[in-house]
Parts: C-alpha cells; sequence; structure tokens
C-alpha cells in the first residue's frame, strides 16, 4: 500500500509538473481585431527585455505598437498609417541604441514606410519605398556590429524584391533587384552577427521556388539549392544561430503541404566523403586568433585550403596529426571555408 502511495504520489507530480510548467502562458490581455491572415511582429530589446508587438488592428484601420510593461500592453506612439487584415509590419530594434524601428505597407499613400519611436513620436526613416499593397509585407534587419539598417519588400512598380540600407540621410539600393515578387509577397532578412553577413530568403515567382542569397559586398551570391514549391504568397523566415553562424530557414512547402525547416548544409563538423572512421572537429568557432583541428582516421596527414568569401586562397598546410594549430589572428574578420583535399566537403570558420 506504501508503495502504492509513492507511485501515484510521483504520478501526480509528472502529470502536474508536465501541465504546468510546459504550458505557454498568456502575456497581457488579448489585442485589437485581426482576422486569421493578419501578421503580426514582435521584438524584444536585448539591453532592458522591454518586449514590443506590432500589428494590423482591423478595429481602427491601422497598425498599432505596444510594449509590455510586466502587466499590460501599453500603447507605444499614435497609431500608423492605414492597414487592411492582411497587412503585416516588421519590427526591430537596434542592440547598440535600443532604438525601436518599424516598417510597414501603408495604404494611404501604397509604399512602405519606416518609423523610429524617439521616446514620444513616430519619425520618418527616410522617404517612403516602392509600391505597396496592402497586403504587402517588408522585412527589416539591424547589423548588431554597425547599426546599420536594411530593408527588404516586394516593390510592385518592379515585381520584383528590393533590399535598400539606410546611411543616415537616405535608403541606399543593395545590389541588384531580385527574383519575381507579387504585391503579396514575403521577404525575410537576416544578419549574422559574427560577420554582418547579410541574406535574403524570398518566394521567386519566376521558379516557384524559395531562394537565398547572401550579399558579399557588391552582388547577391546564390546560397544552396532553390528550395521547395512556392506561391507567390508565401513567407519563409530565417534565423542564425549566433554562436555557430548556423543559417536555418523555415518555409511553407506546396510540394508537401507542410512547414519544412532546414540548414545551411554548408556548415559541418563530418567530412562526409570519408568514411565514418574520419571524423574532424574544430575549435573554438567562430575564433579571434588560433583554431584547433582534431582530425581521426585516414584524413590525418591531409592537405588543407582556407579560402575567403571571395574564393581567394588565404592559408594552406598540412594536418599534423591527430591535433593541427592554425593561425588566423593576421586574417581579417570574415567568413573562411576550410577544404580537406580529400573531399570536396567545406567547413565554415568564422573569424572575429
Amino acid at each position: 500500500m506504501k508503495h502504492l502511495l509513492q507511485t501515484s504520489l510521483l504520478f501526480f507530480a509528472l502529470f502536474f509538473y508536465s501541465n504546468v510548467f510546459s504550458q505557454w502562458i498568456k502575456v497581457g490581455d488579448n489585442l485589437g481585431f485581426a482576422s486569421s491572415e493578419s501578421a503580426p511582429s514582435l521584438a524584444i530589446d536585448p539591453n532592458t527585455s522591454d518586449l514590443y508587438i506590432a500589428y494590423p488592428d482591423g478595429a481602427f484601420n491601422a497598425f498599432v505598437v505596444r510594449r509590455f510593461d510586466g502587466e499590460k500592453w501599453v500603447q507605444t506612439g499614435d497609431n500608423l498609417g492605414f492597414a487592411s487584415s492582411e497587412s503585416a509590419p516588421s519590427l526591430a530594434i537596434d542592440p547598440n541604441t535600443s532604438d525601436l524601428y518599424i516598417a510597414y505597407p501603408d495604404g494611404a499613400v501604397n509604399a512602405f514606410a519606416v518609423r523610429r519611436f524617439d521616446g514620444e513620436k513616430w519619425v520618418q526613416t527616410g522617404d517612403n519605398l516602392g509600391f505597396a499593397s496592402s497586403e504587402s509585407a517588408p522585412s527589416l534587419a539591424i547589423d548588431p556590429n554597425t547599426s546599420d539598417l536594411y530593408i527588404t519588400y516586394p516593390d510592385g512598380a518592379v515585381n520584383a524584391f528590393v533590399v535598400r540600407r539606410f546611411d543616415g540621410e537616405k535608403w541606399v539600393q543593395t545590389g541588384d533587384n531580385l527574383g519575381f515578387a507579387s504585391s503579396e509577397s514575403a521577404p525575410s532578412l537576416a544578419i549574422d552577427p559574427n560577420t554582418s553577413e547579410l541574406y535574403i530568403a524570398y518566394p521567386d515567382g519566376a521558379v516557384n521556388a524559395f531562394a537565398v542569397r547572401r550579399f558579399d559586398g557588391e552582388k547577391w551570391v546564390q546560397t544552396g539549392d532553390n528550395l521547395g514549391f512556392a506561391s507567390s504568397e508565401s513567407a519563409p523566415s530565417q534565423a542564425i544561430d549566433p554562436n555557430t553562424s548556423e543559417l536555418y530557414i523555415a518555409y511553407p512547402d506546396g510540394a508537401v503541404n507542410a512547414f519544412v525547416i532546414q540548414k545551411d548544409n554548408i556548415i559541418t563538423a563530418t567530412l562526409k566523403q570519408f568514411d565514418s572512421s574520419n571524423q574532424l572537429s574544430i575549435y573554438p568557432n567562430p575564433t579571434a586568433d588560433f583554431m584547433t583541428l582534431l582530425v581521426t582516421g585516414e584524413a590525418s596527414g591531409s592537405a588543407y585550403t582556407l579560402t575567403n568569401s571571395l574564393g581567394v586562397q588565404m592559408l594552406t598546410g598540412k594536418l599534423t596529426g591527430a591535433t593541427t594549430l592554425i593561425d588566423l589572428s593576421q586574417l581579417a574578420a570574415d567568413v573562411y571555408f576550410l577544404q580537406i583535399r580529400q573531399g570536396n566537403q567545406f567547413i565554415k570558420v568564422i573569424k572575429k
């Protein structure tokens, strides 16, 4: 009887724990009037942990921004623009200054607007951009190293995706226009916090698939193969691991009628061309000076090459047994690619 009681108490404790501590906790009251196609945007200030939300409120036909004060949602500035229930804003916070930005398709002017909150009111950031319908979706991103503000949006004036950087006064074009976009298309921007590399993902109507590109400082470079089956209204999302610089993408794949998540496969810790006994690991990565390579199996003694993000060879050498120390201290901060001559698999190395 005692053991039965103990077992019952244990079961109850596990049940209580799993059902109480694994649940989603509501944050404040519900907000606004939304349809099933409405799209909000969240952002958290890394300095203060303040949580912000922006959403198209069908009750006012405008964009609303609120901050959670720990108990309730507090209005942040006046309502903005003209919004339909299908409009999609984008929030971003500068980690260096805590400046809060919003981008949104303003149905009042049929263009994309960007505003910065100055503590009291929303201030215009550069001129309005492109041609937008009420269903268009922009994406903002801020480089944590430089505070550069980027925006991408589907420009109905050119039926393509446009990327621009704010130089403090005006919006400057970043590379060529990309893909084929409808006014309802939704791109996604992401910036690697270690290298400041800028990535864009978008549903390309020219190939009915999702494309990912990296900006190399001059042009947009293809990142892996095109992905899935996309309609012009599909919306991908990107995220970059700040510790490893691994790039993730999630997208609704019409080929399988499901959401698919993939990782940039240029980052690997195993040389797949070797048999299973040949393993390569590197640390630390990212690094500021030295990098250690640990190798087992026949890969030991192989030649290696390190190239930069433009494909220029920077270092060559041989793996000296099981452990090899490589000095990167004289190299500029960048993304580099390590290749072992026995295989064609590359490993991304981040030099801070």
